[in-house]
């Protein structure tokens, strides 16, 4: 039986759950762990497909453009599968077993509360263990961010966008380094502190805008000194991935041009063919 108290100071919640079968961490390492959450945290959905004659269907699922990235979490966790729909790919687990792996491995505590409630909402609803007991209200405690964490690292691996475009078709050789914009920006639906939290893993020298948007908060980065932050921050912690993501490629490339920008070594006309076919390559893979 596992035991989790909750606590706040009126109310003390306990939770009780039987039958649990424990995720065996020989498949996978507590880093590999700490990036999964993070990375999926706000990419994961819990479904039910409701069925007339048996019993319903309980799916988790996560949605991405991007296959390797899923086969990178499928070969890591040791199960699940893959399949295509439409424009995208989809990472699911639908058998009892691994359902209660993926519950091990989520009943840490979620950045977002209500991931927290729908989580267990969800596990009540599957009746895949044999007794669960629910006293009181739950009041989930919010997870310490700390600054070198695999978590932060899967977060930034599905969130950072990599922008780079130039503000016009110039072609003088001496134009291009100051009309070449870049940006980094990141979307946030729910949680501002995370952005704040950001911030401050950046080293930033200026004042990172954190601009509200109708669907979250946005921070954008434009400043080389967090550039250089976020990239070393990335390349030391990213997976070691086989068959290179397409974000890791857009890091990549996106990098390359960046170091383009910073040189003192005048561009030729094969450094600028090159530029242009590294943004016309960065804004392509960017729509997948």
């Amino acid at each position: 039986m596992y035991l989790f108290l909750e606590s706040s100071e009126t109310t003390r919640e306990t939770i009780y759950i039987d039958c649990l079968l424990v995720y065996d961490y020989k498949k996978s390492n507590l880093f590999f762990i700490d990036w999964f959450i993070g990375f999926s945290e706000e990419n994961f959905s819990f479904t039910k497909i409701f069925r007339k004659y048996s019993n319903n269907l309980f799916r988790f699922e996560i949605h991405k453009k991007d296959p390797k990235i899923l086969y990178y979490i499928k070969n890591k966790l040791g199960f699940g599968q893959i399949q295509k729909i439409n424009d995208f790919w989809i990472f699911i687990v639908i058998k009892q077993k691994y359902l209660i792996d993926l519950f091990y491995l989520f009943r840490l505590p979620f950045i977002y509360t209500k991931n927290f409630y729908y989580f267990f909402e969800w596990i009540c609803e599957t009746k895949i263990f044999q007794k669960i007991k629910i006293v009181g209200n739950l009041n989930p405690k919010q997870t310490i961010i700390q600054n070198k964490s695999f978590w932060i690292t899967g977060y930034l691996f599905a969130k950072t966008h990599f922008i780079v475009y130039s503000i016009s078709n110039l072609t003088k050789l001496n134009d291009w380094k100051t009309k070449i914009i870049q940006k980094i920006s990141i979307l946030e639906k729910k949680n501002k502190f995370i952005l704040n939290k950001l911030t401050k893993i950046l080293n930033s020298n200026k004042l990172l805008p954190i601009i509200k948007q109708p669907n979250g908060y946005q921070l954008q980065i434009n400043n080389f000194f967090s550039f250089q932050s976020l990239y070393f921050y990335l390349n030391t912690n990213i997976p070691n991935i086989k068959n290179e993501t397409l974000k890791k490629i857009v890091l990549i490339r996106w990098w390359r041009i960046f170091l383009y920008q910073i040189e003192k070594i005048p561009l030729t006309n094969k450094s600028i063919k090159r530029l242009k076919k590294l943004i016309k390559n960065i804004n392509t893979i960017n729509n997948y």
